[in-house]
């Protein structure tokens, strides 16, 4: 049996079970769109990649300067190395989820969550102050964080809720401008 009547016979069986039954996939659907669309998803995860490793040769060409004082050049590029692996599973798990979860569920408390961690920060003996800033959450010398890149994401989960909620009102600005620029 050729490949040609294989399908011909399994689209015959598919139109005459019951209408609820599974149907054979047709190339038209949501699914199909999105496997239309996974060049664009993989030109996208290659150029993350390749920008993410050229970032880090630069990170470890930096750190060579580290060596001549008698310092470990490999220190900081490992670090980097690490994070940058935390990173891509991060994006492999959020890349998973629907968008429409972060923005319904979430928008509103990262905001909360941002301006909380701004807070914290200048309150002594919970920032950690470097290079006179107290700008840092810290515990020992390989975990720092700067709760504005927090704030920077969150800010901007919110901002697209915010526009994709008053989509309809998007030539006001009064509706839609006015409370992006003042947050």
């Amino acid at each position: 049996m050729t490949a040609v009547a294989r399908n011909r016979r399994e689209l015959a069986r598919a139109r005459t079970r019951h209408p609820t039954a599974r149907r054979v996939p047709d190339g038209r659907g949501p699914r199909a769109a999105s496997l239309r669309s996974s060049a664009l998803y993989r030109l996208l995860l290659v150029s993350a990649l390749g920008l993410s490793l050229l970032g880090v040769v630069m990170v470890l060409s930096a750190s060579s300067a580290n060596a001549i004082d008698g310092g470990d050049p490999w220190a900081p590029f490992l670090r980097q190395l690490l994070w940058l692996g935390l990173g891509f599973v991060a994006m492999a798990i959020t890349s998973r989820m629907h968008y429409r979860l972060w923005a319904d569920r979430f928008s509103r408390l990262m905001i909360i969550v941002a301006i909380v961690m701004l807070v914290a920060v200048l309150i002594p003996g919970v920032g950690r102050n470097i290079n006179g800033a107290q700008r840092w959450f810290g515990y020992g010398s390989y975990f720092t964080v700067q709760p504005s890149e927090f704030a920077k994401f969150a800010m901007s989960v919110w901002s697209a809720d915010l526009l994709s909620r008053r989509q309809r009102r998007l030539d006001t600005p009064h509706d839609t401008i006015y409370p992006l620029v003042m947050s």
